[in-house]
């Protein structure tokens, strides 16, 4: 029997430093409040450290930013691995895309939640401020790979799959609607990898019928006045360019050059303000939206002629108009108070207006093609502007043809 070595010779456990103890602290405010929110002192209330002692470890904010960003990469990357894991060596078999799908999404919305959150707000701020679009960039290379190394996925799949997952996440906002949201997505990621028939889309109308019924009172509000229509293109402008955060009654009155008595007379919460821009943002898409039925004959070039389009050139100011739909279902994300409007906004993407006469399976496919091109505007408006329209076009036509659109 060999001799047991004394207890100065066992393993030391894994130590954990100071910059440990900021970043997983950081990681944790960055999901609840966004970057905006985040504060040096918040996060160094929550690691237990004096502010000075953070500032020690990173300069600046943005120092500190990035190095969170890049704890959540990691944390996220690793996370997916491992649910990938379970489809190793089953590449040459018939696994179905719609579980591997599932797994992903199950684990970005579940155990990896906290890093969902932050790659979700790297992706956003990436778009807005380029020095953070090689992180967004590492991050999506890395996603790939892990992919194809280890359920053999092909690189044009794999990019597809993480496109509309981002876009499925994002508009899955975790704090309730839970079994809506997963019969809702697992309808979706059928229709996208497998099943397409008559009963396709019918979770989602039933879902859209329950939401009209339980307040109809909050559909499709109509804003009058010089005083609101300033408001909300204040509200719309701070947005895109600076994240829900920069949504209070004081900044967006300011914004607008109006006082913030007014902008709680014409909505009277913050519930109400959120919806009235998204609900703004929804016209401004849906005006480019030809009317007519999505039949399959030329949907493809139908697709990829209308969608980049919407991505690219509509703005709000500066910054594409998109990253305000995306910063409002980051919102819900944070706030446990807006998860009824993030599934509420969720439930009207892509709706077919009632006068199109679409059937189940086509508001299916509006929806999906809604989630899908919203996760592959984040990923990819952090490139050049010059390149951005050309390289979501030539993703689209790819992911047209990997989602069989025609």
């Amino acid at each position: 029997m060999e001799p047991v070595p004394p207890a100065c010779y066992e393993r030391p456990m894994a130590i954990v430093t100071t910059v440990d103890l900021i970043l997983d602290a950081g990681l944790a405010v960055l999901a609840e409040a966004g970057p905006e929110g985040a504060s040096v002192r918040g996060i160094a209330d929550r690691a237990g450290v004096p502010a000075a002692t953070l500032q020690h470890h990173f300069a600046s904010k943005q120092a500190l930013l990035k190095a969170i960003y890049a704890r959540a990469a990691d944390r996220h990357v690793a996370a997916t691995a491992t649910a990938l894991s379970a489809f190793a060596g089953l590449a040459a078999l018939p696994v179905p895309d719609t579980e591997l799908a599932i797994a992903l999404l199950r684990t970005w919305l579940g155990e990896a939640e906290r890093a969902t959150a932050g790659i979700l707000h790297l992706l956003a701020q990436a778009a807005r401020d380029g020095t953070y679009a090689p992180m967004a960039r590492d991050w999506e290379a890395r996603m790939v790979a892990a992919m194809a190394g280890e359920a053999g996925l092909p690189a044009d799949m794999a990019g597809f799959v993480l496109e509309l997952i981002v876009g499925v996440a994002l508009a899955s906002a975790p704090h309730a609607f839970r079994v809506e949201k997963d019969v809702l997505d697992r309808e979706l990621l059928l229709f996208v990898f497998g099943r397409r028939d008559a009963d396709a889309g019918g979770w989602l109308r039933a879902f859209r019928d329950r939401e009209k019924r339980r307040d109809p009172g909050d559909a499709d509000r109509a804003v009058s006045g010089d005083v609101a229509r300033a408001v909300l293109d204040a509200g719309i402008r701070m947005m895109a360019e600076s994240g829900g955060d920069a949504l209070s009654y004081r900044k967006v009155a300011a914004r607008a050059a109006v006082a913030p008595s007014s902008v709680l007379y014409n909505f009277p919460t913050r519930q109400h303000l959120v919806m009235a821009i998204y609900e703004d943002i929804h016209r401004r898409f849906t005006r480019s939206v030809p009317a007519g039925r999505l039949e399959s004959a030329g949907l493809v070039d139908r697709v990829v002629a209308m969608f980049p389009p919407m991505i690219t050139r509509q703005m709000a100011g500066e910054v594409p108009l998109v990253l305000a739909s995306c910063e409002l279902f980051l919102a819900g994300w944070r706030d446990p108070e807006l998860a009824h409007q993030a599934w509420s906004m969720r439930l009207a993407r892509g709706q077919v207006r009632d006068d199109a006469g679409a059937t189940p399976n086509e508001d299916l496919l509006s929806h999906f093609l809604s989630l899908w091109t919203i996760g592959l505007g984040m990923l990819h408006l952090s490139r050049d502007p010059a390149e951005r329209e050309g390289h979501i076009v030539a993703r689209m036509r790819a992911g047209a043809v990997l989602a069989r659109l025609g």
